[in-house]
């Protein structure tokens, strides 16, 4: 009986730890991902970042987040925070702190594939600073069991214009036109300069040209009709 009885406290003891171990979740890791259209930014701008959750390993699945946005406020102006896909947007005074920059958000649910979990908005302030950074500091993230710690993600934006090296094909056109008219006008002028003279008066070496023509032609005829006559009388 004592066998049997320090058997079934073995079993017992086995059957404990086995439910125990049932409830033992695999370590939750994941993705935190910032994402914008834009990173080319000028004065005035709005712009929007996607904080987006990927590549998610947990068997429960994503419920909370925590993080400190951390942005320069000399040249963006924080303009509204929306979460999304059933996460909470953070307000103001409650899940977010806008002096150290805290957020605290949840899911209504449980975020188990990719997805954007929170867009914020900002508009670029008039700065004279020519490129800036927006980082979530201090990420966490739980299932609902051990938060998961995830590194700080940032993304880069440039301001102010950027130098545009595409060749305009009517700008060189016309620059190419009016290079060739030059050299047109500048050749011609080289072509009629006397040196230490003036420039020739083309009407008037036509006519004089045309009158000579008809002096010469008018001799010849005289002395041929002269020579006819001459032979006749002979």
């Amino acid at each position: 009986m004592k066998k049997i009885g320090k058997l079934s406290l073995v079993l017992m003891a086995l059957v404990i730890i086995a439910c125990f171990m049932g409830n033992v979740y695999a370590a939750l890791s994941c993705n935190i991902e910032m994402q914008s259209q834009k990173t080319q930014l000028d004065k005035n701008d709005e712009f929007t970042i996607d904080v987006k959750l990927s590549n998610i390993q947990s068997e429960r699945g994503v419920v909370s987040l925590v993080a400190t946005l951390d942005y320069d406020k000399d040249c963006l102006t924080l303009v509204k925070m929306e979460g999304q896909n059933g996460w909470a947007t953070p307000i103001e005074g409650v899940s977010y702190n806008k002096a150290n920059g805290k957020i605290v958000i949840d899911k209504n649910g449980l975020a188990k594939s990719d997805e954007v979990i929170l867009k914020i908005t900002f508009k670029v302030n008039d700065t004279n600073k020519n490129n800036t950074v927006v980082s979530l500091k201090d990420v966490s993230v739980a299932d609902g069991s051990m938060p998961a710690n995830i590194n700080t993600v940032s993304k880069s934006f440039t301001i102010g214009d950027v130098l545009d090296l595409t060749p305009n094909p009517d700008e060189n056109n016309t620059q190419l036109n009016n290079t060739l008219q030059n050299s047109i006008k500048n050749s011609i002028k080289d072509n009629n300069t006397i040196v230490g003279g003036t420039l020739p008066k083309a009407g008037n070496s036509s006519s004089s040209i045309i009158i000579i023509s008809i002096i010469v032609v008018a001799v010849i005829g005289i002395v041929l009709y002269i020579k006819i006559n001459k032979n006749k009388t002979k």
